[in-house]
């Protein structure tokens, strides 16, 4: 989902030829819901600057079923490569990356997978190092690091099947982890769900 049709409309063209996958649609930005509401794909490809490219992931992730996105030609700077995982990009395709980069990353996230390069992980995973870990629920027993982490999704509205798509884990083991959370913070339906930054000296 680009603005420039030329650059759409031909990688959609090469695209096509790969066996096993079809392209279903090459649309501008401003149809982009439209076009994922009507073919409902596995995966759709963003080709937009920041911050309008994560602001189309969302509008496209809060659509029911919806597709795994992958951003491409992602700038190498922290904040922009930050701001598409705080998206729900499932797949970052670099500026400098390649076709068959591209064809790879499609086949991961249409398993369920997250696609990345080394310098995207590295990125990612500082950015994590360095957040405060003082999220914790108010009530109940604390949740694990993997049920705080499901938790925020819930209360992002994502559905068990979206979240075990997000996490690239079975969707048994979400319900079993949505449970516990359910126990754990003494409500009785997700929609209860609410995580707080615990103040310091609070208990």
């Amino acid at each position: 989902m680009s603005g420039v049709r030329f650059f759409r409309e031909g990688l959609a063209r090469t695209l096509g030829e790969t066996p096993g996958q079809r392209v279903v649609d090459a649309v501008a930005p401003e149809v982009a819901l439209r076009a994922v509401d009507f073919h409902r794909p596995d995966v759709a490809l963003v080709h937009l600057p920041v911050p309008s490219g994560p602001e189309l992931v969302r509008a496209i992730r809060g659509r029911p079923l919806p597709p795994a996105c992958i951003a491409l030609a992602v700038s190498n700077q922290e904040n922009s490569i930050v701001l598409w995982a705080e998206s729900g990009v499932s797949g970052f395709v670099p500026a400098d990356g390649s076709l068959e980069q591209l064809r790879d990353s499609i086949r991961i996230v249409r398993s369920g997978g997250a696609a990345c390069s080394p310098r995207v992980s590295a990125v990612l995973l500082r950015q994590v190092a360095t957040r405060p870990a003082s999220f914790q629920p108010v009530v109940g027993q604390e949740l694990t690091c993997r049920e705080l982490e499901i938790a925020r999704l819930i209360e992002r509205g994502l559905s068990n099947k979206e979240i075990a798509r997000a996490l690239t884990i079975a969707l048994p083991t979400v319900k079993n982890h949505v449970h516990s959370i359910l126990e754990k913070l003494q409500v009785d339906r997700r929609t209860k769900v609410l995580v707080r930054e615990r103040r310091p000296g609070e208990y």
